[in-house]
């Protein structure tokens, strides 16, 4: 099972990234954007592991891909099971 999303950064995200990345900070804003996209992917492989047939999913994994002109990509990867 797989969800994926992709997600645009925005012109306000960068913006409030920079200072982070000026003063070594963390940045909230690329940081909500990152648990929403992930929440979105996630969302995406449970409703797929339903329609199958499947209630638990097991060995999740996450990764991340950055593209050009501040995209960046979300792939949730799991087992779709039937327990009992």
């Amino acid at each position: 099972m797989s969800g994926e999303t992709v997600i645009g950064t925005g012109f306000i995200s960068d913006f409030k990234a920079s200072f982070s990345d000026l003063f070594g900070t963390d940045s909230k804003a690329y940081s909500d954007r990152l648990k929403d996209a992930k929440q979105t992917a996630l969302y995406d492989m449970i409703t797929d592991s339903i329609n199958r047939g499947g209630n638990a999913i097991i060995g999740i994994s996450y990764s991340y891909v950055a593209f050009t002109g501040n995209m960046i990509g979300i792939s949730v990867n799991g087992t779709s099971v039937k327990i009992k």
